[in-house]
């Protein structure tokens, strides 16, 4: 029988944890120079209209399997001859800043 060894993970965990806490308090400054952060609502105020939110829906074919081109497999699967592609809808999101309204670049 083999000695048994002293498990690792409350090291692990402990060394995790210590990593965790220091790198949340070095992220961010609670002051610079002993004075407060500066606020950001100002420029928030100012470029909020530049903001915009884009979506956009679609349908797309998805391509078929090469494999279902061989007639064991389509047998073999119960795919039946002349299947056409499956279609489906697609959507997609994002945001952007406007940077030239009169040229339309976002």
């Amino acid at each position: 029988m083999m000695p048994s060894r002293p498990s690792r993970l409350p090291l692990w965990s402990v060394l995790s944890l210590l990593f965790i806490s220091a790198s949340t308090f070095a992220a961010m400054p609670a002051s610079i120079n002993g004075e407060g952060l500066p606020s950001l609502a100002p420029l928030v105020e100012q470029t909020a209209p530049a903001v915009v939110n884009i979506r956009t829906k679609g349908t797309v074919s998805a391509p078929r399997n090469p494999l279902m081109d061989d007639p064991f497999f389509r047998r073999f699967f119960g795919v039946p001859e002349g299947q056409r592609p499956r279609q489906r809808e697609v959507s997609a999101a994002g945001s952007g800043v406007i940077i030239d309204a009169k040229n339309g670049y976002i």
